[in-house]
């Protein structure tokens, strides 16, 4: 009898564990907040410091909605004139001029920001070339609509690191 009592003691406790840690992994969608739409989204870039020939920018997403959540990368392509793609920026969680720690789920409140830091090269490395582009197509984390903006030119090797809070696309001491 001790010995069922004992093992049922243990279940239970091992069941409120397991619930606990299920809980600490659901993404911020729990705050009651649904994911950011496009449409909700202001999407603009932002040249940030550079430096050794690493450029970029701060994509940023500001919040002209409900309270939503942004999380992970956003898709960035390099399009000519006519619409076609040219370049797939990579997703990389940081690099030469920033980026994040982690992926992290960003509470957009209206009004609010976040960024992340799309960089590259500002010539191309010895041998190689870099596809000419003048537009940017964004689309924010889990979304498929997406906004085009126009650059003063192309990055060579592109990289799109995460949303953070914030304008700048980097945390602190990356």
């Amino acid at each position: 009898m001790r010995r069922t009592v004992a093992s049922d003691g243990i279940r239970a406790a091992a069941g409120v564990l397991l619930i606990a840690a299920a809980a600490a992994f659901v993404p911020a969608q729990s705050s009651g907040a649904s994911l950011c739409a496009t449409k909700q989204l202001r999407i603009t870039i932002a040249a940030v410091q550079g430096g050794l020939d690493h450029v970029g920018a701060a994509v940023r997403f500001r919040n002209q909605g409900s309270t939503c959540v942004l999380r992970g990368y956003p898709g960035v392509d390099g399009l000519v004139a006519d619409g076609r793609a040219v370049v797939h920026a990579t997703r990389s969680l940081s690099g030469y001029l920033g980026g994040a720690k982690a992926l992290e789920s960003v509470v957009l409140g209206h009004g609010k920001t976040a960024s992340a830091l799309y960089e590259g090269l500002g010539g191309p490395l010895p041998g190689h070339r870099c596809p000419n582009y003048r537009f940017l197509e964004i689309t924010p984390p889990n979304e498929t609509h997406s906004v085009r903006l126009r650059v003063d030119r192309g990055l060579c090797s592109p990289q799109i690191h995460p949303v953070v809070a914030g304008r700048t696309g980097s945390v602190a001491a990356v």
